[in-house]
């Protein structure tokens, strides 16, 4: 497809929304004064500490209060994860009855970004675990995480959970019954994007200096 097709065929779908967001998402990040969920993660700038696994997930949570964490991850996956709903939302939005569209993106929001909090918990414990594994300190941090993303991405099952990431179900169009579809298509659309994704969103997580950077590469 021509470059002029394709960014006439963007102007008129959610691409403008979903960019201004996810531009949103990034300026905020940038302009953001909070330091990300492991930067001060048991006393990595002064190597004070020296905390074990029980101890470290105390300590995440001591230094870096969900208060922090939770807007941190919000813009986080803003930034990224935005162009990424292009399908799911156009396809929301046609199979369902002009008085419900909002009310159906809502719903399909709603469960798919939970689903995308949720997961940041295990992630973040993933992380503490690689940066206390590497005492903090290791070379080998970053070139490990990449191992540890480059081997999923070449898995069977990456692929699996990539393929049924795009599935696009059945959308009753009334009543409880379309609340119902379009909640468990976010639901489910995120369940499989987290296992297609969830290598690649680590790596920004296991480091510090170049958090913003890798998290541009890695979207």
């Amino acid at each position: 497809m021509r470059p002029r097709l394709v960014l006439a065929a963007a102007a008129t779908g959610p691409w403008p929304l979903l960019s201004a967001v996810s531009f949103l998402g990034w300026a905020a990040l940038i302009g953001s004064s909070h330091s990300f969920v492991i930067s001060n993660y048991c006393g990595a700038a002064t190597g004070q500490w020296d905390l074990g696994v029980g101890q470290g997930s105390q300590s995440l949570l001591q230094f870096n209060p969900p208060s922090g964490l939770i807007p941190h991850w919000i813009l986080m996956l803003l930034a990224m994860m935005s162009p990424l709903l292009a399908e799911p939302l156009t396809y929301v939005w046609r199979r369902s009855l002009a008085r419900r569209r909002l009310r159906a993106l809502t719903v399909f929001l709603i469960a798919y970004l939970g689903v995308w909090m949720l997961a940041g918990i295990p992630l973040s414990l993933a992380a503490i675990g690689f940066r206390e594994a590497a005492e903090l300190r290791q070379a080998w941090l970053p070139p490990a995480t990449i191992a540890v993303a480059l081997l999923w991405q070449l898995t069977p099952a990456k692929q699996t959970c990539l393929n049924r990431c795009h599935r696009l179900p059945r959308l009753s169009a009334f009543g409880v019954a379309a609340d119902r579809d379009c909640l468990r298509y976010g639901f489910v659309t995120a369940i499989w994007c987290v296992g297609a994704c969830w290598g690649l969103m680590l790596l920004p997580l296991v480091v510090d200096a170049w958090h913003l950077a890798i998290m541009a590469a890695v979207s």
